[in-house]
């Protein structure tokens, strides 16, 4: 099962994509003031965003059992941080 953990979820991601996608099709709560082509691209790369963030290689759900997960997640997140820095954020 692990083995086709990344189809999985992904799969999962899709259907619920589209169930939202639907839903807010079916029955907005509120008029839009931005159309959904313009809107979707970005909510899609946060969500990308936040997934690189909390796949962490080998760590289990219970990453506090164990130190070395802890490092690898806070390593992998200052990772992140180096990665898309740009100059002007790191001028103090």
């Amino acid at each position: 099962m692990l083995a086709h953990e990344p189809a999985i979820r992904l799969g999962a991601f899709a259907v619920v994509l589209f169930a939202m996608a639907a839903w807010e099709a079916l029955a907005p709560r509120r008029r839009l003031s931005l159309p959904r082509r313009l809107r979707w691209p970005g909510n899609i790369g946060i969500v990308a965003i936040d997934t690189a963030l909390v796949r962490i290689p080998g760590a289990s759900h219970s990453i506090s059992e164990r130190p070395s997960n802890l490092i690898a997640k806070v390593l992998n997140i200052l990772g992140w941080f180096e990665k898309y820095r740009t100059s002007e954020a790191a001028k103090p």
